[in-house]
């Protein structure tokens, strides 16, 4: 397997594009987005320089849990990192596809350099903790690469759907929705992609009912109260949830009969710091060993790592 060098330039916006073929497309069976990515300079999400300059790397968020795509936005900045459980798609995007057909190439394509870091087709999932490679490929060309670190999660934030804090008690109306967004952080990563499955549990399903596996949906069944426990692979947070009668709610910030409360309950910040970017090439196994307890206060419930 060769290395093809391309001049970098911006690829016109009426390149040609050639259908992959097929043993291109099932190559390691990790594939991603490319008849976008790879053929239009249009292709949504955020971009990554490759390392060998010639395109750039192009991430989307595969779930509402990915903190790059925190509040439903699309991704505006590539992630620094990848947590170890979290989906994503990549794609890639030449900068000069002129001369890619020049060179006699009909098709590129992204695979991660080693899959086992990684499992799933289209969306993929961080498998382990290490220091991973995607490889961009020009047929069975390496034309560019990029290195991420994969880490672990060690904390999680809920917050309402709107972006806001959470009170001590998330107050539900009888016979509504109040939906919570859970996202996920690991120390020593300024910005983690990747969305951790969300899944949650109610100490009493009279009162509360819970639903969603990228968000969490509480319902009120009947007025009482409740614990809602929110699990993010190893991490968990609990939530107190009190159900009121209908149209007495005056402070809690959430989905009441398709209407979202006026009362911003404040926000709360934690530092990170960037991580470190990596020169090699290829896949090196890593450890983290930051999976303690020492995680953010957000609107009085804690996130813990188990």
């Amino acid at each position: 397997m060769q290395t093809m060098m391309l001049r970098s330039m911006d690829m016109g916006p009426g390149a040609a594009c050639r259908p992959p073929r097929s043993r291109g497309w099932s190559r390691l069976g990790s594939l991603l987005w490319i008849g976008v990515a790879a053929c239009s300079s249009s292709a949504t999400g955020a971009k990554a320089t490759g390392e060998l300059g010639n395109g750039t790397f192009d991430y989307r968020c595969a779930a509402a849990s990915d903190p790059v795509c925190e509040g439903g936005e699309a991704a505006a900045d590539f992630p620094d990192c990848l947590m170890e459980g979290g989906r994503f798609e990549i794609g890639y995007t030449v900068y000069d596809l002129d001369e890619l057909h020049g060179w006699g190439y009909d098709f590129v394509y992204v695979e991660p350099a080693s899959p086992t870091y990684f499992g799933g087709v289209d969306t993929l999932t961080a498998l382990r903790v290490g220091r991973a490679a995607f490889v961009a490929y020009a047929d069975d060309n390496v034309i560019d690469i990029l290195h991420l670190d994969i880490v672990t999660p060690d904390a999680m934030t809920l917050r309402h759907a709107d972006g806001s804090a959470l009170t001590p008690v998330v107050e539900v109306e009888l016979g509504t929705n109040v939906t919570l967004a859970a996202t996920a952080s690991s120390t020593g990563c300024g910005q983690p992609g990747g969305g951790l499955p969300v899944s949650s549990e109610s100490s009493d399903p009279t009162v509360a009912v819970v639903a969603g596996d990228e968000s969490v949906l509480i319902s009120g069944a009947a007025e009482g109260t409740a614990t809602i426990t929110v699990h993010m692979g190893a991490l968990s947070q609990q939530v107190e949830v009190r159900v009121v009668p209908a149209g007495s709610t005056t402070a809690t910030t959430g989905d009441t009969d398709g209407e979202t409360g006026s009362t911003d309950a404040g926000t709360t910040a934690a530092d990170t710091t960037d991580g470190t970017d990596g020169t090699t090439t290829g896949d090196t196994d890593g450890t983290d060993g930051s999976t303690g307890t020492d995680t953010g206060t957000d609107g009085g419930s804690t996130g813990v790592a188990t």
